[in-house]
């Protein structure tokens, strides 16, 4: 004891000088008892050679561990990883024509005979169902018939107007002629008046006359000018009364057209609602036709997962074994009752289709967040902070940390550093400081 208080050494060294002083003095009592015992049975010799060795084996490893200190602890570790944590989701698919119509009757009749039956393709234009049409093909006849009688009127007074409008003007030429001669012997009567060659009689008499003339003139004017304004009045009534035949042909003529109610565009008859027999009223559908030329996929998801596809934009459709292509095209504006918000994508033309009204179920992955990804059994929280624990040099060092994202046994941490070893599993007693080891794979690398 006066030696250890003495030299001032640190604890380590002194517990070192007292296991060995207790070692030599152990030694001692040991040889003691072998000599003891050297006349004794060859069991109790042996006993006593065991004991030995195991006390001088055990001194030096008991005073190593007293210097190097507690043993390193045995943890194993999982290597961060930057990336993605995604979750794939699924959702039903409506497989529906992107162009669609109830096409309806325009006239009133009986279903004469149909062209094309459920399920069969027609080409834009084709007849489809016809309706009995021969009330209607008797009033085109009687339209035709008022429009040549329209015509026929027009010419007659075009000639009649003529002709009137010619006898006005030659009575009016022949009261102008006749006023003018008038006017001459009346001049010449004057002069002979004055010359004492002509009575005054005879010049009143001319004087009558031409006053006469003069009148008839003005006549025979206001005669031509009516029958100009007649003959132009009626040719302008005869016109119009033969456009109004013309339109009613026209309408006849549309009537009977709309008699056959034809496919507005190319694709299938989806459904057909009339029957020969039957009567069908304007405005009442006739069949559904499809388009087989573009199609659509409808699917609805929640909020948070709208913007993320619509951003990706193309989309895989799965459908017998094959995977179709599709891109997203709109989106509703709002959730729906549903709360979800519905898509709508184009599938691209391919040779083979997925039949319309088909539902199939599309699978699609969602990016949850960014960062270092590590198995959520390596996280702990304390205190309302989360936590992991690092190995840095054989040492274990709790690491503050933030969440950004979990799914599926798996979390995206802010604040490490790709390439950490991050402790996994997480023993609940293993804290910050302590001296670790790395066993396992991880221990390899």
């Amino acid at each position: 004891d006066g030696s250890g208080r003495g030299h001032g050494a640190s604890g380590p060294a002194r517990g070192g000088d007292l296991a060995a002083r207790a070692a030599g003095r152990h030694q001692g009592r040991t040889a003691r008892t072998l000599r003891d015992c050297a006349g004794g049975p060859m069991r109790l010799r042996n006993a006593a050679l065991l004991a030995l060795l195991a006390l001088v084996a055990g001194l030096p490893l008991a005073a190593a561990a007293q210097e190097n200190g507690p043993a390193a602890r045995g943890v194993r570790v999982v290597e961060g990883e930057s990336g993605a944590l995604t979750s794939s989701r699924t959702t039903s698919v409506n497989i529906e024509p992107a162009r669609e119509a109830m096409v309806a009757s325009q006239a009133n009749g009986q279903v004469e005979a149909v062209f094309a039956r459920q399920g069969e393709q027609v080409a834009a234009g084709d007849p489809v169902v016809q309706i009995d049409d021969t009330n209607l093909q008797t009033q085109v006849e009687n339209a035709r018939v008022a429009v040549e009688t329209a015509r026929v009127s027009l010419q007659a007074a075009e000639r009649a107007s003529g002709e009137g409008s010619t006898q006005a003007q030659v009575g009016l030429e022949a009261a102008r002629a006749n006023l003018e001669m008038l006017q001459t012997q009346y001049q010449q009567a004057q002069q002979l008046f004055a010359q004492g060659a002509v009575s005054r009689n005879d010049l009143e008499g001319l004087e009558v006359q031409l006053a006469q003339a003069r009148s008839s003139f003005q006549q025979a004017q206001d005669a031509y000018s009516r029958s100009q304004r007649a003959g132009d009045e009626d040719l302008e009534l005869q016109r119009l009364q033969l456009r109004q035949a013309q339109l009613q042909l026209e309408q006849a003529q549309s009537a009977v057209e709309d008699a056959t109610i034809r496919a507005p565009f190319s694709g299938t008859v989806a459904n057909l609602l009339v029957e020969v027999g039957e009567f069908i009223g304007a405005g009442s559908p006739a069949f559904r036709l499809i388009s087989d030329e573009e199609q659509r996929a409808r699917f609805s998801v929640p909020p948070g997962d709208a913007q993320p596809l619509i951003e990706q934009g193309l989309i895989h459709i799965p459908y017998g074994g094959l995977w179709y292509a599709a891109q997203i095209l709109t989106s509703s504006a709002v959730p729906g009752e549903t709360r979800l918000v519905e898509l709508t994508a184009s599938i691209y033309p391919s040779e083979s289709r997925i039949p319309n009204g088909v539902v199939t179920e599309l699978s699609y992955e969602v990016v949850l967040g960014e960062g270092i990804i590590v198995p959520s059994g390596a996280v702990r929280t304390r205190g309302g902070s989360t936590y992991v624990v690092v190995v840095e040099n054989g040492i274990a060092r709790e690491r503050q940390v933030s969440i950004r994202a979990e799914s599926g046994g798996q979390v995206a941490l802010g604040g490490l550093e790709a390439g950490e070893l991050v402790v996994y599993p997480l023993p609940a007693d293993l804290f910050d400081g302590a001296r670790v080891e790395v066993i396992g794979e991880a221990a390899l690398r």
